[in-house]
């Protein structure tokens, strides 16, 4: 939704963390999967061949990220994106709700500015699907 206003490094950083993510709690759902699918298209910039490889640990995440989020905008954007990849299974795991929390600490995002962040998630899934039912591709 907002990808718009990530630079090509964040982008990779974007996808880089959206695939440790989607793996953390060890089943990667149809869903998920749509899910990463759709944020790749909306990267579209990133070449095929170009496509980041998942980090190693969460350790691996979290070097540098603050310095390629610079700017508490952009820094935001990576974590309702990443809310948005939890939340896109109906089921949030402890492991993934541990990732986000770790994202959150070192890009010093507030608990309340999560809270925010994460609601808008859900909304933004909730009109995907209302979107996608009234195209005739829904339930």
């Amino acid at each position: 939704m907002f990808l718009h206003l990530l630079d090509r490094a964040q982008r990779r950083e974007l996808c880089r963390a959206a695939l440790f993510l989607v793996a953390a709690d060890e089943v990667v759902d149809l869903r998920e999967e749509e899910a990463l699918a759709h944020l790749r298209v909306a990267l579209g910039s990133l070449d095929p061949d170009d496509l980041p490889r998942p980090p190693r640990d969460l350790d691996d995440l979290l070097e540098g990220l603050d310095e390629v989020f610079d700017t508490p905008e952009r820094r935001r954007v990576l974590v309702l994106e990443l809310a948005i990849l939890v939340l896109a299974d109906d089921e949030v795991d402890e492991r993934e709700l541990e990732v986000l929390a770790a994202v959150c600490r070192r890009l010093d995002v507030s608990r309340e500015t999560f809270g925010r962040l994460r609601e808008l998630a859900r909304r933004v899934l909730a009109l995907r699907a209302d979107g996608m039912e009234l195209l005739g591709e829904g339930p």
